[in-house]
């Protein structure tokens, strides 16, 4: 009885503990802010490695985006490791936030390696007193599809930048999962040793 109660318990820890050590990657789906954006659309995914908390650069794996605005194909950009940059942008495991803080600035950058397209989020420290700006710019010819101060996308609250394409658990949520396996098993398992 005894041995079929710490066997289950052992299988329980054992399927658990891989998936807290390692979340996996998230794929977050980039917001379209059309009042910001000079009456152009923007789509595309962001790919973090699955840390949340403060990101760095080379927490952001892959990235596209597509702009579709007034005359003219669509513009697309992608990247992996190196083609995005990105200071002080939070993870969640619903979505990717860019805050502003009192002394700090807070940026991200996904720029299209070939050609050099590029969307960016710029949030300035307070403290500088420079205005927020929300920008995609070509390469060439040098042109700002929308350079927009103070967007209307957040004020002074976080920017959702993208927001999680699938739900992701949070690793609370396995822990209580694998519990209650373990429970049940356990259960069981003296259910039929009477």
């Amino acid at each position: 009885m005894k041995r079929i109660r710490l066997a289950a318990a052992a299988i329980a820890i054992l399927l658990i503990v891989p998936l807290i050590t390692q979340a996996g990657q998230i794929t977050y789906e980039i917001q379209n802010y059309a009042a910001d954006q000079n009456g152009y659309t923007l789509a595309g995914s962001i790919t973090t490695d699955g840390n949340l908390g403060t990101l760095s650069t080379s927490d952001i794996v892959a990235w596209t985006w597509t702009i579709s605005g007034p005359g003219g194909p669509p513009l697309t950009g992608s990247g992996a490791p190196g083609g995005a940059s990105a200071d002080f942008l939070i993870a969640t495991s619903q979505q990717l936030l860019l805050p502003q803080y009192q002394s700090t600035d807070a940026y991200l950058s996904l720029v299209d390696e070939p050609g050099g397209n590029r969307v960016n989020w710029e949030r300035p420290s307070i403290a500088s007193g420079q205005a927020p700006e929300y920008f995609a710019s070509l390469t060439a010819p040098s042109t700002d599809l929308w350079d927009t101060l103070n967007p209307g996308m957040g004020g002074t609250d976080p920017w959702v930048i993208a927001v999680a394409a699938t739900a992701v658990p949070e690793p609370s949520s396995v822990v209580l999962l694998g519990l209650g396996i373990a429970g049940l098993l356990t259960r069981a398992g003296r259910r039929f040793n009477r």
